[in-house]
């Protein structure tokens, strides 16, 4: 038994949690608990799991040790993870897949389809389960390896990055940042995991460069991954659309802080309608993820509110909260 309590939100506390889903320092996996069905964090003296999405009766909760950020990666990365820091092949239902979903690659014959890599006995191969769904084209070994190795490369550079990631404006010189979007659209597919990581790192570098309209399209792109790769709610798309939500406001020349909103001269109540209810949707999710009370909920609900009265001062009224989705209170 995990020694579950409820809490006054009616979420699960793990008052006792045994020793077999902890690791080796004796502490709870980082993240995420149910196949991308629930998730952990530390509340005072207890660990609280909260579900992401519905979980239906009987099924089995397992448990992945990664963090949201590696649950968007290539299966590939995410075994190799597992391997490195708890010594085993997952196998779950998603690295298991023979065509990983996030590892597409721009057709080279007509440019507009996806091809996918079969993973047979260890190593990616072309396959007709894979072919390209408009064209047909299928590649040959030598295509394959040569995708391959582009992807390799491309990896190596996003890894750097990644190292570098408080310096955007200096280790991405903007040469390389302005060819790197036309590359990656003829490399990859739309869906390809580096795609959504240079994405990242571009909105980084166009924020850091004070230009918000061209970082804007690639915040987007980053919240349409994170909601289909990982759906329910996550932290991770929760903050992505909390960053779309800031451009949108300073690309309508609104300043913008951590916890509140500046309006310029004038309030244009369009922007302030599609804002709030982005503010909306992110604080919604980590409400149900973290609680009412928690730092990361309280930032971007008084953000949202400090919107909703500049639009109310203005004469505007903002729309109340809307959501299409189940409380996670709702599942149990």
């Amino acid at each position: 038994m995990l020694g579950l309590g409820r809490s006054e939100e009616g979420f699960l506390l793990a008052k006792q949690v045994p020793k077999a889903f902890r690791d080796a320092r004796g502490e709870l996996p980082r993240l995420v608990l149910g196949t991308l069905r629930g998730m952990w964090h530390y509340e005072g003296d207890s660990f609280v799991m909260r579900a992401r999405r519905d979980i239906p009766q009987g099924e089995e909760i397992t448990v992945s040790y990664l963090a949201e950020e590696s649950l968007l990666e290539s299966t590939a990365s995410r075994r190799s993870q597992l391997e490195a820091t708890k010594h085993f092949l997952c196998n779950c239902a998603t690295c298991s897949q023979a065509l990983d979903p996030v590892r597409g690659f721009r057709c080279p014959g007509c440019g507009k389809g996806d091809i996918f890599l079969e993973m047979v006995m260890g190593s990616l191969q072309p396959s007709t389960q894979g072919a390209c769904g408009v064209c047909g084209f299928q590649p040959t070994e030598a295509q394959a390896k040569e995708m391959i190795d582009q992807e390799a490369r491309v990896e190596e550079c996003v890894q750097e990055w990644d190292r570098k990631v408080n310096n955007a404006a200096t280790y991405l010189p903007q040469d390389t940042a302005l060819r790197l979007e036309k590359n990656m659209a003829g490399l990859f597919a739309d869906g390809h995991w580096l795609r959504d990581r240079v994405a990242r790192h571009l909105v980084s570098f166009y924020e850091a460069l004070g230009a918000a309209e061209e970082a804007l399209s690639f915040a987007t792109r980053c919240v349409d991954f994170a909601a289909k790769v990982y759906p329910g709610f996550s932290a991770l798309h929760a903050w992505s659309l909390e960053t779309q939500g800031d451009l949108i406001l300073r690309v309508a020349g609104f300043g913008v802080g951590p916890d509140h909103v500046e309006a310029p001269g004038s309030v244009d109540a369009e922007v302030c309608r599609e804002v709030t209810g982005v503010y909306s949707e992110a604080a919604e999710a980590l409400r149900a993820l973290f609680g009412a009370d928690h730092e990361f909920y309280v930032a971007i609900r008084d953000k949202r509110d400090a919107l909703r009265e500049l639009c109310t001062a203005n004469g505007r009224q903002s729309p109340k909260d809307v959501t299409n989705r189940a409380k996670p209170e709702e599942t149990w």
